[in-house]
């Protein structure tokens, strides 16, 4: 008997899809960083400083096939809070928005990529935002699209506020190392065996940057969920490198900071493991001309939609014969809240507005908010 699993969020599933594209960013310089800014309540100064060139987050897309094929990006369409960018003929050198709006654009040895060419925070821009791609790609004869989106928060930092934020180091050819998807992917034009990465956790109080280890601060990293059952051992610093022998398919990694030994911020970042023989696939139901894969409710009617998947198995990214495999889950809330916990009955997955509560008492009070839920799924083979 063996076991294998994946995560995905119950409102974008990708598990689908035989070409999948990763996220990286960072810096100029090829440190890992996030797309995360904090403007100062009081004096509207953005940290980090993007509009300083070594400061500017690059985000690039990498291509990967489940099947291993070699994939090649032929187009993006990139945009910025729903909004189309506009750049013309790009590049292998950065080429700016043609309407002013503060990006850039290249393509970096077959690799695309985004770059933020100034503040996007400021007194009056915060919350979260999005930068989509949607691309054209040719693998194994044939031509797809695969859209897809990178958040982009932007936060208010008052004095007794703190944050924390995982970035990913870069995938390094030469090593074999990051990125967010382990296994084989394809990576300027060749298939790389990834076997680790490493994620760092930033931290910041109000404006300003906080060190793990000093003035009473410390962190401790956990895998799926916040208790002691699943701390990792011995990973209280500000960074952990993740191994294929730490997931199975996939695995949602949690770094929790605390001041004085109390929980004061905590982030969270999926990894998945492409190269497993077996891999479970989450499928949203469709019901009529509504694709179930996003929650939605109504308290003033009490009516909500619900996020419903089929779940299966693939091998070796190949649909099989799933007879008398054992599906069993985990949903947790955008807090990392463990909400509901089970086998999946019928071989389905119903996600619903009590999974997305993150704050009220219940889902009916004046103070109930909602957000995104992570569900885990393992196939017991």
């Amino acid at each position: 008997m063996s076991r294998s699993s994946t995560a995905f969020s119950c409102r974008f599933n990708k598990q689908g899809d035989k070409i999948e594209y990763s996220q990286e960013v960072f810096l100029q310089s090829g440190a890992g960083t996030s797309l995360f800014q904090i403007v100062d309540a009081t004096s509207g100064v953005a940290v980090p400083d993007w509009s300083v060139a070594a400061n500017q987050p690059i985000l690039q897309i990498v291509p990967h096939s489940a099947n291993g094929f070699a994939v090649q990006t032929t187009n993006v369409v990139w945009s910025y809070n729903g909004t189309d960018l506009q750049f013309g003929t790009i590049g292998d050198s950065w080429t700016a928005e043609t309407t002013g709006k503060p990006f850039s654009a290249r393509i970096s040895n077959g690799l695309f990529q985004l770059r933020v060419t100034n503040n996007l925070a400021s007194a009056s821009v915060v919350g979260n935002k999005q930068i989509g791609y949607e691309v054209t790609y040719r693998s194994n004869g044939r031509t797809g699209t695969f859209n897809g989106f990178a958040t982009v928060e932007l936060q208010q930092g008052g004095n007794d506020s703190h944050f924390t934020r995982i970035s990913v180091e870069p995938i390094n050819a030469a090593t074999g190392h990051g990125g967010l998807t382990l296994g084989v992917i394809q990576h300027n034009g060749v298939d790389l065996n990834i076997t680790q990465t490493t994620l760092t956790a930033t931290s910041f109080y109000g404006a300003s940057p906080v060190t793990v280890g000093q003035g009473n601060y410390t962190m401790q990293w956990y895998k799926g969920s916040i208790d002691n059952a699943n701390a990792i051992s011995g990973a209280t610093a500000a960074a952990l490198t993740v191994t294929r022998d730490m997931i199975d398919g996939a695995a949602i990694f949690i770094a929790v900071l605390k001041h004085n030994g109390n929980v004061v911020a905590q982030d969270s970042q999926r990894i998945n493991d492409n190269k497993d023989e077996y891999l479970p696939v989450a499928t949203p139901v469709v019901e009529g001309d509504r694709v179930c894969n996003y929650v939605e409710y109504e308290q003033a009617t009490q009516t909500a939609k619900y996020g419903k998947y089929n779940l299966s198995l693939q091998k070796n990214g190949n649909p099989i014969d799933d007879t008398g495999v054992e599906y069993s889950f985990e949903i947790y809330n955008a807090m990392k809240v463990l909400k509901e916990s089970g086998i999946a009955v019928n071989k389905r997955v119903i996600v619903g507005p009590e999974h997305c509560l993150v704050a009220g008492s219940s889902i009916n009070s004046a103070d109930a908010v909602f957000d995104d839920a992570d569900i885990q799924v393992t196939a017991t083979i």
